[in-house]
């Protein structure tokens, strides 16, 4: 397997910052930017599992009984820890990896404490090491042996099973397939390092794990860095923050669980011993999608008895409309016909007095008018003093006819 970590350019063995990496533009570029990702990784100090310190936490907290030497040095199936607990130890490991992967994705999501395209290739980085850490653990409780090398380090190999392990969460065809031939062709106390002499590139893992990482990488790079504002990883089902990674990171590691469970390697005869977890999670899944089912056909028939009741109404009322429409329009018009008869007679009553006033000549209202100005000069008079008020009342009363 060629080197997946980046290198500078002038050829010294420095290697240079992740962020820095262009983003690839092509399948192959996305593969290669893929390695970079699962390199960058595996190099994080949280990554590492040591299988041994692993299991005896676990059985020492759990199964006080057991022999925990006899479940380092073979198998926790093989030292007499039930299908059962096992599958709780693991369903347990995948909740508090979940948790950890959300709260770290979640501070890392936090406005302003990342800076754009430069740093999502570190929080991907974290996101797949975590990715990694319960991949080990699954492992390590249904029967494998250690991922590390002899120094107890990452090395290329462990990246190559931990990828193809990632595709078995994320479903990519192959990846199982080629995990499984291992299984079942691999002795137990040799899987730790059985192909350690060959060539990486000859190994059954090697073709698996360039698919994975180019339908990875593909994914990355084409919705990714398109929406690097929200950090949003489609192949993982959702952007890196917060509870967003619930949404594929647990659902990934529980589909894992189950088949390394499967495996002849975890020890366990599902004919013997069936997944009860699994089996229950998928009762409670169908149910779920059941009832969601059983909403949408009752709120279906709800929305027709509804429009059927509208319509019903609706008629109904329009009926009723019509019929009053038509009372109201008689009865308007017979309004407007005793008022037409009201004002016709009022109007006639009116013309008839007009006709009985008696009329007076133009002549009798000009000299009315005459003698009202002849009383203002009169009264202009009366205010000078040249006439008394009796001459003037005398004159007013003759002119005006008083």
């Amino acid at each position: 397997m060629e080197d997946l970590i980046p290198r500078k350019t002038d050829g010294s063995s420095e290697t240079c910052e992740l962020e820095t990496e262009p983003i690839p533009a092509d399948e192959e570029e996305a593969e290669a930017f893929a390695k970079a990702i699962m390199q960058r990784a595996a190099s994080l100090k949280v990554v590492k599992i040591d299988r041994e310190v692993f299991l005896r936490t676990e059985i020492k907290k759990r199964f006080p009984d057991i022999d925990a030497d006899l479940a380092v040095d073979a198998t926790p199936a093989e030292a007499g820890i039930a299908p059962e607990d096992l599958d709780r130890m693991a369903i347990d490991a995948i909740d508090f990896e979940t948790k950890k992967c959300a709260g770290l994705s979640f501070l890392a999501g936090i406005p302003g404490g990342l800076a754009m395209v430069g740093t999502v290739p570190a929080d991907l980085a974290q996101y797949f090491a975590h990715v990694m850490r319960i991949e080990q653990k699954l492992a390590y409780v249904y029967g494998w042996q250690s991922f590390l090398n002899e120094d107890d380090e990452v090395d290329d190999e462990t990246v190559m099973k931990l990828v193809v392990l990632m595709g078995v969460m994320m479903q990519v065809g192959g990846a199982a397939s080629a995990v499984t031939t291992f299984a079942a062709n691999t002795a137990r106390a040799g899987v730790e390092r059985t192909i350690r002499k060959q060539a990486l590139t000859k190994t059954i893992w090697y073709n698996p794990m360039k698919k994975v990482l180019r339908f990875l990488g593909v994914k990355l790079t084409k919705d990714t860095f398109a929406k690097t504002a929200s950090k949003v990883v489609p192949v993982i089902g959702g952007a890196i923050s917060g509870g967003m990674t619930y949404a594929a990171y647990k659902p990934g590691a529980e589909r894992l669980r189950r088949y390394l469970r499967a495996l002849p390697i975890s020890g366990i005869d599902e004919s013997v011993h069936p997944d009860i977890a699994a089996i229950e999670a998928d009762k409670t899944a169908a149910e779920r999608e059941q009832a969601i089912e059983g909403a949408k056909s009752a709120a279906l028939s709800a929305a027709q008895t509804a429009g059927e009741l509208a319509a019903e109404a609706a008629g109904t009322v329009g009926t009723v409309a019509t019929e009053s429409l038509q009372a109201a329009g008689g009865a308007v018009g017979s309004a407007l016909g005793a008022a037409g008869q009201i004002f016709g007679s009022v109007l006639s009553k009116a013309k008839k007095e007009k006709r009985a006033l008696p009329q007076q000549s133009p002549k009798t209202a000009d000299s009315f008018e005459d003698n009202l100005e002849k009383v203002k000069k009169l009264k202009e008079l009366l205010d000078c003093g040249v006439l008394t008020q009796d001459e003037f009342d005398a004159k007013k009363y003759e002119l005006l006819g008083l």
